[in-house]
């Protein structure tokens, strides 16, 4: 072999070497701009996938304008759905589409789809994505319930999971956070009614979320998230009107009310705010406990001085002195006598 012939053979190792080393380095830039391109479809083209995946995303518009979604398309539906994402695993519209059209008659598939959404860093960050995945699971669960059949804890694990991804996602409502604890609800043991489950679980997910004294900076008084409170007195409102002089309802209700918001005038009934001078209800009718009304000649205060009388409502405070402590007994003459 001449000597030309091993040169060239060199330089070829020699290429092939750099080549490699030059290809790693570009795949871990790239992989640092676009950290899901490693998700992309193997097929080489040319940086088209996006251009790709728009036109299937077309042509699944078209299909399922022509087709209904059943128990026979469904498969087509997943696969044309898997076809978008996986040259575009970015993008979020396939998936939330994909979810939402197959999870009643297709769950598992629909659940295939969301999982692959929940593990790209871009996509899970939108939270109606693990929301309807936990609500395709736990509708399976609340039917068994209504069913008189058990419920599955560790499918109720698995959706209490996709509502907690839910609920931390930004911006994510008032209804992802029903949805956990309504999760964490069917969670608890004990074979009380599932409402009364929830009316606990969210008396407990609001003793949770209490501030500790001091928490928001010095001067600042002991508050909490006042939609958590309105979330609370919702549900025991729904209890109550759903389950009207239901013992166990009240009894439950009582407790918390008593101990949550003691200071807030609720009426027993509805559990609705009554307004000063009331006497009775305006939401049902009963009589409830009547408040800020002046002593001295019955008006409905403003302030802490009586509008019509100027009668202070508040006592006079005692000054600092004026009440001596009561002097130590005398000691008895008798030996021995304390």
């Amino acid at each position: 072999m001449r000597r030309s012939t091993y040169v060239l053979i060199g330089v070829f190792i020699a290429a092939t070497v750099i080549a490699g080393s030059l290809g790693r380095l570009a795949l871990e830039r790239q992989l640092s701009i676009a950290n899901t391109r490693d998700m992309v479809s193997i097929r080489p083209m040319a940086g088209f996938q996006k251009f790709a995946a728009d036109i299937h995303w077309m042509l699944f518009i078209q299909y399922g304008g022509a087709n209904d979604v059943d128990a026979e398309t469904a498969p087509e539906f997943y696969r044309r759905i898997m076809r978008i994402i996986s040259n575009d695993p970015d993008f979020y519209r396939a998936y939330y589409t994909g979810v939402l059209m197959l999870g009643p008659v297709a769950p598992n598939l629909a659940l295939d789809i969301a999982d692959r959404g929940l593990n790209n860093p871009r996509v899970r960050l939108h939270w109606e994505l693990p929301m309807l995945a936990g609500q395709i699971v736990m509708n399976r669960e609340k039917m068994k319930y209504y069913n008189n059949q058990p419920m599955d804890q560790q499918q109720l694990r698995l959706a209490n999971g996709y509502f907690e991804q839910a609920k931390n996602c930004p911006g994510a409502g008032g209804i992802a956070l029903r949805s956990y604890v309504r999760s964490l609800a069917a969670l608890r043991p004990g074979d009380e009614r599932l409402e009364l489950k929830e009316i606990a679980a969210w008396y407990d997910y609001w003793q949770r979320q209490r501030r500790p004294l001091g928490y928001y900076g010095d001067g600042e008084s002991n508050r909490m998230d006042m939609d958590v409170e309105e979330l609370l007195l919702t549900q025991m409102r729904v209890a109550k009107a759903r389950f009207p002089n239901d013992p166990e309802v009240e009894k439950l209700v009582e407790r918390i009310v008593s101990e949550a918001f003691p200071a807030r005038r609720l009426d027993p009934v509805t559990l609705q705010e009554y307004d000063a001078g009331d006497l009775y209800s305006p939401h049902s009718g009963v009589r409830v406990n009547v408040y800020g009304i002046c002593g001295a000649c019955s008006a409905v205060l403003k302030g802490r001085y009586c509008h019509r009388c100027g009668a202070d409502s508040q006592p006079p405070a005692i000054p600092s002195g004026t009440i001596k402590p009561p002097p130590p007994p005398k000691a008895d003459s008798r030996k021995g006598r304390p």
